[in-house]
């Protein structure tokens, strides 16, 4: 539907913001790198990884046909039509989700008011801005901190098994003190350490192939 909207707006009507991003001078690769070290992980964890785990809890009845592939692809194949529209870089977000599912969105009518929303902004052009601009920002900053909340205290987390909790501990840390690749990195490890010593206190039992949430 956004597309369409985009596509039936008369000439001159985009926002002065929709166009191609020049690539010159001030871009260099460091700074590339940088930035793609620093989203990556976090697009990686929040749009695939937490948002099918929020998924799959959220919807059991769905989890079938829920997969991190799904969500990767669909995430790509979005910014690879939209972002020659002018549109930013976006992606599906496990706070969001479970933001909207507290506050009622639970069924196909969710999606499809807020795609339709989302044309008729788009057919008001630059207006939109201004628009955005009045909602107040301890709104938005309630908002998210109702979806850091939601995710925080997830019933994953206090069902977790007693061994788990020490890699999710492990991983909270370092993500709060490093970065979001930090805490992948740590996590990773934490839970490849784990599982070694669930091997090893077996003592010939079959091992432990369970992961942590």
């Amino acid at each position: 539907m956004v597309i369409v909207a985009i596509w039936l707006m008369p000439a001159g009507t985009l926002p002065e913001t929709m166009h191609s991003t020049p690539v010159g001078d001030g871009i260099s690769l460091s700074s590339v790198a940088g930035g793609l070290l620093a989203q990556l992980p976090l697009t990686l964890l929040n749009a695939v990884v937490v948002a099918t785990a929020v998924s799959r809890s959220l919807f059991p009845a769905a989890a079938p046909r829920i997969s991190e592939r799904r969500l990767a692809a669909s995430s790509g194949l979005l910014n690879l039509v939209l972002t020659p529209l002018g549109a930013m870089p976006m992606c599906h977000g496990a706070g969001g989700m479970a933001a909207h599912y507290r506050f009622g969105a639970r069924s196909l009518i969710a999606p499809l008011t807020m795609a339709a929303a989302c044309a008729l902004a788009a057919l008001q052009g630059s207006a939109v801005i201004a628009w955005l601009a009045a909602i107040p920002t301890p709104v938005v900053g309630a908002l998210l901190a109702f979806a850091g909340l939601e995710l925080a205290l997830s019933k994953r987390l206090f069902d977790a098994r007693p061994d788990c909790r020490s890699v999710i501990a492990a991983t909270a840390v370092a993500t709060l003190f490093g970065s979001a690749l930090v805490g992948l990195g740590i996590g990773l490890a934490s839970e490849r350490l784990r599982r070694h010593l669930v091997r090893r206190r077996a003592e010939g039992t079959p091992p432990d192939r369970g992961q942590c949430p």
